[in-house]
């Protein structure tokens, strides 16, 4: 069996569920989200970024990339 871990690397929520929705549909074993950068969501808002991402692929693993260096 091969596993395949998709990179969702977009800042927008909206279009990181989205393409999340087809890592999932495409067969991938986990995703990575990139977290929003140039600007400096509150971690609330970052909470509900991760949630809504996570929440369109149930039991899909997930990882959190954040680079602090590009953030605002």
């Amino acid at each position: 069996m091969t596993n395949y871990f998709i990179d969702g690397g977009i800042h927008g929520m909206q279009q990181a569920v989205e393409l999340a929705r087809v890592a999932r549909s495409a067969g991938a074993s986990a995703i990575s989200v990139l977290t929003p950068f140039y600007i400096k969501p509150t971690e609330d808002e970052l909470s509900e970024h991760c949630k809504a991402i996570a929440g369109a692929v149930p039991g899909l693993p997930v990882l959190l990339y954040g680079n602090r260096d590009c953030r605002g």
